[in-house]
């Protein structure tokens, strides 16, 4: 939804890596310095181990520069978590998920530069959980932050733009078990606006400060991890579709950004129309010879014509199950493969 990455800057590194990495204490994990040159950070699983860093950026780089952050999973303990800071003209990040089982992680967000480049930061359709937020800028910055999930932060997430930045918080989600503010905006930016937001308190002087459902939200299952809205959830074509900045993308877990005509809040998407993998034929329904060859392919490890690609061995038994309970299923818009539930329940 972004374009193609050669069609960033002359200079672009392209770090992708489709493996697991783990790594030892005291130790940034993947630091790049940047010095004119472009980045995209795609497709990644990290796992750092206790107090150790996780992704580090650091850049000096012309303003028409930029770093992309797309489709990663970064999970640790208590680790540093996420850092870009320097020079920058362009930051996207989207559809990443960034899990630290202790919530004492940050993301740290912090960029200069002036005002001859694009000068933009995006975050969007990400999963943060158990990290807190400390973004801002030295320079003049257009700041969006648009349908993410913010889950258990140890901190209240702050926000700092730079006097002539604009600050628009649009379609989030925050929320944590043991902080009631959500958010701080602690200066004074040129523009800022918080709409659409799902957050029971939050701090500072906002432009626009409208639309907001102030409750605490009501998720599919908050202890197993899966942060999709229930059915009744209060955020479901509650976000401003005018917000997102990909509006023909997809949301974290790859389906389309809006259904129903209203975007909801958050990274997710209440989805139902995607089928079991196995489903080859889309009848809505497992048969046994569907289930066989779909168990083979787990086996043998061969790649899946649809996604997931590598099958997950919790696709196979759940498979399996609505095999069991007569092959018809549904799909109740939670996540998978619990979103797969036999027709009759």
């Amino acid at each position: 939804g972004y374009g193609d990455p050669s069609q960033f800057a002359q200079y672009l590194l392209t770090i992708r890596l489709a493996n697991h990495w783990n790594f030892s204490d005291s130790l940034r994990e993947l630091a790049v310095d940047l010095d004119r040159k472009s980045m995209v950070v795609k497709q990644n699983a990290l796992f750092p181990l206790a107090k150790s860093g996780s992704l580090y950026l650091s850049a000096q780089s012309e303003d028409d520069s930029s770093i992309v952050v797309i489709d990663n999973s970064i999970e640790g303990d208590c680790s540093v978590g996420f850092e870009i800071q320097g020079e920058l003209g362009e930051v996207i990040v989207t559809r990443n998920s960034f899990i630290d089982r202790s919530s004492c992680a940050r993301f740290y967000l912090w960029v200069s530069g002036d005002s001859a480049g694009s000068n933009e930061i995006i975050l969007e359709n990400n999963l943060f959980k158990g990290y807190h937020l400390n973004t801002g800028t030295y320079a003049p910055y257009s700041l969006r932050f648009t349908n993410n999930t913010f889950i258990n932060f140890s901190q209240t997430n702050v926000f700092q733009p730079s006097s002539e930045s604009e600050l628009r918080i649009s379609n989030n989600v925050f929320y944590s078990e043991n902080i009631a503010e959500g958010l701080e905006l602690v200066t004074l930016p040129k523009f800022a606006s918080l709409k659409n937001n799902v957050f029971e308190n939050s701090k500072g002087f906002w432009d626009v400060n409208e639309e907001n459902i102030l409750v605490a939200p009501l998720f599919a299952d908050f202890n197993q991890g899966d942060f999709r809205f229930r059915e009744s959830g209060v955020g479901i074509d509650a976000g401003s579709n005018g917000a997102i900045a990909d509006i023909d993308g997809t949301d974290l877990d790859g389906n389309p950004r809006i259904v129903n005509g209203v975007v909801d809040i958050g990274a997710y998407e209440r989805f139902t129309g995607a089928l079991h993998p196995a489903d080859t034929n889309g009848d809505q329904s497992i048969s046994q010879v569907e289930f066989d060859t779909y168990n083979a392919a787990w086996r043998t490890n061969e790649a899946w014509p649809t996604l997931p690609s590598i099958i997950p061995v919790d696709f196979v038994t759940r498979a399996g199950y609505l095999l069991q309970k007569g092959g018809a299923y549904k799909n109740i818009g939670v996540g998978k493969p619990a979103t797969w539930v036999p027709e009759d329940e």
